[in-house]
């Protein structure tokens, strides 16, 4: 609730969008990630809800959020939000199997989670452009076409 009125407040959004904000954004998640162990404790809640909240307010992180490569994986939200449970799953109980996941230290989870990363990327782009997309640009029509029969 506090970002969705901070990001009404064009004083604040003024100085959000800033470059030492940039900062703050960006050295409030890093600390997080490098410095506390669980993301549910409160200071990392608050340093989160930081980083969270100048984004919000429209922080690019020095450009970084407004690549088009940044956009691309944004419109693929859905399609990574939807399927990387799914391909998890598969990953950990067909293809590595859970007694060998189970024994993995942490380093080699991550390697096994950073070497998955570009499939489960090129999967999700692919749905994105096959399924989502085009009946995204449907919408339209489909919404016309109900209003005109008086389903809407």
């Amino acid at each position: 609730m506090l970002a969705a009125g901070l990001v009404r407040w064009p004083a604040f959004r003024t100085v959000a969008t800033g470059k030492v904000a940039a900062v703050c954004a960006l050295a409030s998640v890093v600390c997080v990630v490098v410095g506390l162990r669980e993301a549910f404790e409160p200071a990392a809640l608050l340093l989160l809800s930081l980083g969270f909240i100048l984004i919000a307010c429209g922080n690019s992180l020095f450009g970084l959020l407004t690549t088009a490569s940044s956009r691309l994986l944004g419109e693929m939200a859905y399609s990574l939000y939807l399927l990387h449970g799914m391909i998890l799953f598969v990953l950990f109980n067909f293809v590595i199997g859970l007694d060998r996941a189970k024994t993995l230290s942490p380093t080699a989870y991550w390697l096994v989670i950073l070497g998955l990363t570009p499939l489960m990327v090129l999967i999700c782009f692919t749905t994105f452009r096959r399924i989502e997309h085009p009946a995204m640009q449907k919408v339209g029509k489909v919404t016309a076409w109900l209003r005109a029969r008086g389903s809407l």
